[in-house]
């Protein structure tokens, strides 16, 4: 991992933004955050040097599998690697949203060692 990899953080729960963004600060990224959806969007619009996007799949008006899709069906930056974060325990869920081509999930609460693993399998050469 490079000091330079930048990192987006999705998910509505303001507690959960602020200690992922504070776990992968101190892992040396650079990163952003965004309450839902339409923020994320626009940062990434504004960012194109974002390697990660770590999505929160359960948010309101915009799921995370919405964002997903519309990432995946336009192309959205080819180099953006995602992995979703959920407390869901629907399997049917996690199994469709696996079709989208995403390196992983991460379900919650999310330990320490496993975020730094797959953060390490997504960005290994960046």
């Amino acid at each position: 991992m490079q000091k330079n990899s930048e990192i987006l953080i999705i998910d509505d729960c303001e507690d959960i933004r602020f200690l992922l963004a504070l776990k992968l600060k101190k892992m040396g990224y650079k990163v952003f955050v965004a309450k839902d959806a339409f923020d994320a969007l626009e940062i990434l619009k504004d960012d194109c040097d974002i390697n990660l996007i770590l999505i929160d799949l359960m948010m309101p008006n915009y799921s995370g599998i919405d964002l997903i899709k519309t990432l995946k069906e336009n192309n959205w930056h080819n180099k953006l690697s995602i992995l979703c974060i959920t407390a869901t325990k629907d399997e049917s869920l996690l199994a469709s949203v696996k079709k989208y081509g995403i390196e992983g999930i991460i379900k919650k609460p999310i330990k320490d060692n496993i975020l730094k693993e797959k953060i390490l399998t997504c960005l290994p050469n960046v």
